[in-house]
This record gives C-alpha cells, structure tokens and sequence, in this order.
C-alpha cells in the first residue's frame, strides 16, 4: 500500500475515541440478528470479529469519523485480496 494511503488510514483511526478494545461482531445489523418465537434472539455471522474499538459496531452517518475509520479498515484489509476494489474505496476516504 502506498505510503500516503496509510497516512491516510492512520489519519481516519486517529480520529477514534480512545476507549478500551473488545470483542466487536463488525457486521452488526438486522440481517445478522435470528429471532425464533420463544426464543432468545441469536447474533450470528461472527466472521469478521475481531478485538477492535466498540464504536465500529456503532451506526455511523457517512462522513463521519466512525465512517472514515470503517473504510479505512476496509481498504486495509482488501488491499492485497481485491486491490481493484480497495483503489476505488480510497477515493471515498
């Protein structure tokens, strides 16, 4: 990744509160959620969890700190395994 991308990056994470890391879902949304009458709802998908910040399973409003970290974390990790895709996200950052 070009160095000025990962200024970039680091820029858009540097802008994160500081808060304690944890365990984050990072594909937290309604279509993730199992609800079964009776039953407890279930969070499921946990593929792209990681020990993250706890504000990247916030909803965030494009623009947005939040939103920037998230991209940033996209195009880092596409970076190698869809560059094409990751190059077209930079734009947006």
């Amino acid at each position: 990744m070009p160095k000025e991308i990962v200024k970039k990056c680091r820029d858009a994470w540097g802008e994160l509160p500081d808060v304690t890391p944890c365990t984050i879902h990072a594909d937290f949304g309604s279509e993730n959620i199992l609800v079964m009458d009776g039953q407890a709802p279930a969070l499921i998908d946990w593929d792209e969890c990681r020990v993250d910040t706890p504000v990247f399973d916030l909803d965030a409003d494009k623009g947005s700190e939040i939103s920037k970290a998230r991209l940033a974390w996209e195009i880092a990790c596409c970076w190698e395994i869809e560059p094409k895709r990751a190059r077209n996200l930079v734009s947006l950052l």
